[in-house]
Order: C-alpha cells, then structure tokens, then sequence
C-alpha cells in the first residue's frame, strides 16, 4: 500500500513538472509570444494569435502575403471573399519576437512596443500631438494653426484585467505597496524619489510578478 502511494505521488510530480514545462515566463530568457494577430486579449493570454501573418485558419484558409499591422485597413481571404479587418477588431500582434499593443491616444490608433513584460506589462509609442498657436497673420488675427510634433508615450497593461494605464507613479503605486518585494524597496524612501525611481519599481515588481503563457 505504502509503495502504491509513493507511485501516485511520483506520478503527480510528473505531472506537475510536465505542465510547468509548457509554460512560459515573461522574465524566461527565451520568452517570446507566437508570432501573429491576436485579435481578444483572451488569445492573448492563451498565447494563441488567431491570424498567422496572412493566414485565416477556418474552412478556407488561404493566404495574402506581406501582411502589414500598420496599415489602417487589410484585406484577407476567407470563404467569403475579401474581408476587411480593421484596426479596432486587433488586440495586438507578435513580430520578431516583439510583443505591439494596440493603444488609443487622442482618437488615433497606435501599436505601442513592448518594454518591461510582467504583470504590469510596459509599452511605448511615438505619438503625433499638436500645439496650438495663433496666426501672424494681421488679415485674420484669430486664426489658430495646429503644429504636430512627435512624442513618446508609455503605458502599462495590467495582465489581471486588461485595463491599461498611464504610466504615471500614483497609479502605480496601489501595486507597488501591496507587492512585498517592492514595498521593501520602498520603505524610508521619500515621496519624490519614489517617483523619480517609478521604472526602477516597475521593473523590480515585473521581476517578481510574472505573467506564464502556453507554450
């Protein structure tokens, strides 16, 4: 009997090592997602992109070749004939190694790159802003001209719910002090400091929090 018991729980051991085997940590020195769109954060988490660069996997699953996620708008094939699929229906997408979130700034849409993966998964993009100033011109001296220029941005995708933030320390902070890794790290220091080391936190609470996928 007692040899029975023994041989269940070696079993169980193997089991469990096989299963820790199929996952994947964002602090693995080998992790990256599977390459592809994932169109709900659900694939995402799943690890599992639901189109393939190209590929629509269904009944009819034929290719389009040089699929490009900055694009506004793409074509693919699919037993219906050419279906649009808009940048509001994608999640993210995976390319060489490279995890890009799909972030809305100012009605526009970007695709901001991975940074610091974890629970509070970091991300950053270049963003098109705009001052507004007034004209010199002494026909139409209320007229107001638009002048973009280019800025960068960094947000934090929380892996717990999908709601995604700004990457500012007061929203940061409610994870930080319930993290007891970070939370030691954070005692005695003072409130404007903590603030000047906010990625520094970030990445130590992403080292101690990280997020497993499916191989």
């Amino acid at each position: 009997m007692k040899g029975l018991v023994y041989s269940i729980l070696f079993i169980c051991a193997c089991f469990s090592i096989k299963a820790q085997e199929a996952l994947i940590k964002t602090n693995d020195l080998e992790f990256k997602l599977k390459e592809g769109v994932y169109l709900s954060f659900e694939s995402f988490l799943n690890n599992s992109p639901e189109l393939n660069y190209g590929m629509i996997k269904n009944m009819d699953s034929t290719a389009i070749a040089n699929f490009d996620p900055m694009n506004k708008s793409y074509l693919f094939k699919s037993i219906e004939g050419l279906q649009p699929l808009q940048p509001s229906a994608i999640f993210g997408f995976s390319l060489n190694g490279t995890f890009y979130l799909k972030i809305n700034f100012e009605k526009q849409i970007y695709y901001a790159r991975s940074v610091n993966p974890g629970k509070l998964w970091q991300f950053a993009a270049i963003v098109t802003t705009y001052t507004t100033t007034m004209s010199f011109d002494p026909y139409f001296p209320n007229n107001y001209r638009q002048i973009p220029s280019k800025d960068l941005i960094q947000v934090v995708l929380h892996t717990e719910d999908a709601k995604i933030y700004n990457l500012e320390y007061n929203l940061m902070e409610p994870f930080f002090t319930e993290d007891p890794t970070v939370s030691k790290l954070m005692d005695g220091v003072g409130k404007r400091k903590r603030k000047k080391r906010l990625f520094y936190f970030l990445r130590k609470y992403n080292e101690a929090n990280p997020q497993s996928f499916p191989k």
